[in-house]
């Protein structure tokens, strides 16, 4: 019970994710080739980051739009802004 009570303790913390560490996992993530299974997507590159947040400061994502090297759009990735919620 004890050790249940600790890990409660220690999941309810969440550390932030900072725009710049959402863009650079998007790159890695597209430069990495796990990407292939959405071809708009693979062969595209970070563009912006926009960071929102819902009421009450929860619910708070990065939207990492992506485009084509011709400057078209290509779409976006949603990350989390926290290590404890799940995109």
């Amino acid at each position: 019970m004890a050790a249940a009570a600790c890990l409660s303790a220690a999941l309810a913390f969440a550390e932030e994710v900072s725009a710049d560490e959402a863009r650079t996992a998007v790159e890695n993530w597209l430069a990495s080739g796990a990407a292939m299974g959405c071809s708009d997507l693979a062969a595209g590159i970070v563009s912006g980051v926009d960071s929102y947040e819902g009421s009450g400061g929860t619910g708070r994502f990065h939207a990492i739009s992506i485009r084509g090297e011709d400057g078209s759009k290509r779409g976006y990735v949603v990350t989390s802004a926290e290590t404890k919620m799940t995109p």
